[in-house]
């Protein structure tokens, strides 16, 4: 699997991961309109965002269906446990999936580089 970082998302098909840590969702609002549907399946399937707990949606983005990946990275760890538990239960979940790209988008979590690589 190959991993780059980069500034913005691409165009085309990906897909999308973002970590939610614990209870706090605020990531969620990257989703723009999908938000409202997408909390409330997190709230359906009981979603609290523990450490590598995973939920899998699609959603629509723009007219496009892209697959989502909700990572639970839990509260209390370091941020390079947590960002470690993160891409490990992302690459886990999309190994078999089929993507060929997907996105983790850690902005806004107080990452810096070398804790994100």
């Amino acid at each position: 699997m190959q991993i780059r970082f980069a500034d913005k998302r691409p165009t085309g098909d990906y897909a999308l991961v973002l970590p939610v840590a614990g209870k706090d969702r605020s990531t969620l609002n990257r989703l723009g309109g999908a938000k409202t549907a997408v909390s409330g399946a997190l709230d359906r399937q009981r979603f609290e965002g523990d450490s590598s707990s995973v939920s899998e949606q699609f959603f629509d983005d723009n007219g496009n269906v892209r697959r989502l990946l909700v990572v639970g990275t839990g509260t209390g760890s370091s941020p390079r446990e947590a960002a470690e538990k993160l891409g490990g239960a992302a690459a886990a979940r999309l190994q078999t999936s089929g993507e060929k790209k997907a996105v983790i988008d850690i902005s806004g979590l107080g990452y810096d580089a070398d804790i994100a690589a």
